[in-house]
């Protein structure tokens, strides 16, 4: 994980940085650490400290999350590489750390969340994932009432005890950050983005609709 800061202020959490380069056409496009200018962060780009000049671009570091106790726990449970058995406590230890993240950076790891489960006390604040969103990713929702679930308190239908993360009230994902060609977003796909839905008009789509507006148009339903 690693921290994205400006000015002493954590903009955000990311699992892996989004690199981006300025391509010849004035557009960024997607690179490797070693070939990057800048990266992409919630659909702005930012100059990294130490890459060459990205014009324009405000400059932010990046610093590895050292995250005291989760650290230690990760260390330990990483002290015998072979025993296959720590792999279970390595993966709940990743959870304890996912469940400290705000609801922008969950969303980027959704799928280290574990299922909706029935008869389980699930605590305020916790995460877990059902179902999938309307561009076919693990939906994540966030508890908002500690309570033990039940077969027909189902996370789609009990807004009391549950709270869809990245939806509109209308279904629609809100538009976030691609970390890659894996979850870009693809033609046809609807998200919604400053309070306006849009439809992308090419696959593999990276870029946010201020970022890049020829790979996007605005969609009003009909």
């Amino acid at each position: 994980m690693f921290k994205i800061i400006k000015e002493n202020k954590v903009l955000g959490i990311v699992s892996n940085p989004t690199w981006v380069r300025m391509q010849d056409n004035g557009c960024y496009g997607l690179t490797i650490e070693d070939n990057a200018q800048g990266i992409a962060l919630n659909g702005t780009v930012y100059h990294v400290n130490g890459k060459p000049d990205l014009n324009g671009a405000e400059t932010v570091s990046i610093e590895d999350v050292d995250d005291g106790i989760y650290a230690n726990s990760l260390t330990a449970l990483l002290s015998d590489p072979n025993d296959l058995r720590n792999s279970e406590q390595f993966r709940k230890a990743v959870q304890m750390f996912a469940k400290s993240l705000d609801e922008d950076s969950a969303m980027m790891i959704a799928t280290i969340y574990d299922p909706y489960q029935v008869g389980h006390a699930y605590a305020v604040g916790d995460y877990f994932t059902y179902g999938v969103n309307g561009v076919g990713d693990p939906q994540l929702y966030k508890v908002v009432q500690a309570h033990t679930s039940q077969a027909d308190w189902k996370p789609d239908t009990t807004s009391a005890l549950y709270t869809p993360i990245g939806l509109t009230p209308s279904g629609y994902p809100v538009w976030t950050q691609p970390t890659g060609a894996h979850d870009a977003y693809n033609k046809g796909d609807i998200v919604s983005y400053n309070d306006k839905l849009y439809r992308s008009l090419i696959d593999g789509n990276v870029y946010s609709p201020d970022a890049y507006p020829a790979g996007w148009e605005e969609y009003t339903g009909k």
